[in-house]
């Protein structure tokens, strides 16, 4: 499995968020509860989400209403329940995290349930990858607009 993550690389360089051009990384080590409430800060604006397999995926962090690049990804609309504290809503996959995301038809549903941001990343693999991702999260968080 290939996965592409717009973040800080192994060696350490940063690469580019879904969102913008470049960003400046400022590293902190938050640690959160592992109750199914909330994922695991890496960086200010990175945060890793287990899924049901134990496995970990890195997403950046983006307020509601951000334009996102036009490639394939993952992403998951969030409530923040307090600094640094995430409730997933809503776990997707998208072959364009532009287009996907410009209009999501579970928008409504988002907002109902508290939604204030979208946590995402490009993925460089095939839908299979993504779609693999997206089960994994679900099994593990089981959001409320995922049931709608």
């Amino acid at each position: 499995m290939s996965l592409k993550y717009h973040c800080l690389s192994a060696a350490g360089r940063l690469a580019i968020p879904p969102w913008r051009e470049s960003a400046a990384i400022r590293r902190s080590s938050h640690t959160v509860n592992s109750q199914k409430q909330r994922g695991v800060i890496i960086a200010d604006q990175t945060i890793l989400w287990q899924g049901a397999s134990g496995k970990q995926y890195e997403y950046w962090i983006s307020p509601l209403g951000m334009s996102f690049v036009d490639e394939p990804g993952n992403y998951i609309f969030v409530k923040e329940t307090s600094p640094n504290s995430w409730i997933p809503i809503y776990i997707g996959e998208t072959d364009s995290l532009k287009n996907r995301l410009a209009d999501h038809e579970k928008l409504l549903c988002v907002r109902r349930n508290g939604g204030t941001h979208i946590h995402a990343h490009t993925t460089s693999g095939s839908e299979q990858v993504r779609k693999e991702e997206e089960a994994d999260l679900l099994a593990n968080w089981d959001p409320p607009c995922n049931k709608e």
